[in-house]
């Protein structure tokens, strides 16, 4: 299982820019899981947070990591959730319905 950091890197190696720091700080993004919960040996499932102005209330996205194209991908709608106990709970949820994403 791969760490945030280790996605993080095979990301960035890959050429994309989800995590960079242009990115992180525009949508002013966290990441709110410390690993990747896998949905298959290929693909895994984080949480990020995203508040872009200030006044702007945080709001949560599930993602997905392929590790074959080390791409980051939303799964749902973005900033879908209102708070990461929503997020975490729907995360459970697509891991009971939803094998095959």
């Amino acid at each position: 299982m791969l760490t945030i950091a280790e996605m993080k890197q095979q990301h960035e190696a890959a050429g994309y820019r989800f995590f960079d720091e242009w990115a992180m700080n525009f949508y002013n993004r966290e990441i709110e899981t410390q690993k990747l919960t896998m949905v298959h040996e290929d693909k895994g499932l984080f949480i990020s947070s995203e508040c872009r102005e200030d006044d702007e209330v945080r709001r949560y996205t599930i993602r997905l990591f392929d590790f074959a194209s080390r791409d980051v991908h939303e799964i749902g709608e973005f900033r879908g959730y209102e708070t990461l106990e929503d997020a975490q709970v729907a995360l459970k949820e697509l891991l009971k319905t939803h094998r095959s994403i």
